[in-house]
């Protein structure tokens, strides 16, 4: 698709309405201890609490895609702790949804990166919480530099 085409199906969809991008919140858990952190809930805290199933992810990418998705966001928590988080993935992305993923990185690893060379995300975002063990564990809990 050229560009000009790419702007002038952009322009269509915002007068639609249509939901160009999304930010999908795939899990509250989390492999760290953020003092600052927004989202992640605790072992304790996640008690009582159900996330949204594979099917429940995939009815609302389906719903988000066939009204015009171009870009996501999947992040959490740490999304990569979801066991179904490659099928979901593989989801939007043969969907040709561009996405963007945010991870703090302590996940990352070699199934993990044979995803992403095999459908490469437009962006992978990992947080860095300071420059040593001292700093990290500080912020996360975790002695995890």
């Amino acid at each position: 698709m050229n560009g000009k085409r790419v702007y002038q199906e952009i322009i269509q969809n915002i007068k639609g309405n249509v939901p160009l991008g999304g930010k999908f919140e795939l899990t509250p858990r989390c492999t760290l201890d953020c003092k600052m952190c927004y989202v992640h809930l605790t072992k304790n805290q996640m008690k009582g609490i159900q996330e949204l199933s594979t099917e429940q992810w995939l009815r609302i990418f389906e719903d988000a895609c066939s009204r015009g998705l171009m870009f996501a966001l999947l992040t959490g928590g740490e999304c990569l702790l979801r066991p179904d988080f490659k099928e979901l993935y593989t989801y939007l992305y043969d969907r040709g949804v561009s996405i963007t993923v945010n991870t703090n990185g302590t996940l990352v690893n070699d199934a993990v990166i044979e995803l992403f060379k095999e459908r490469m995300p437009s962006e992978v975002q990992i947080t860095v919480y300071g420059s040593d063990e001292e700093h990290y564990e500080r912020v996360t809990g975790y002695r995890s530099f």
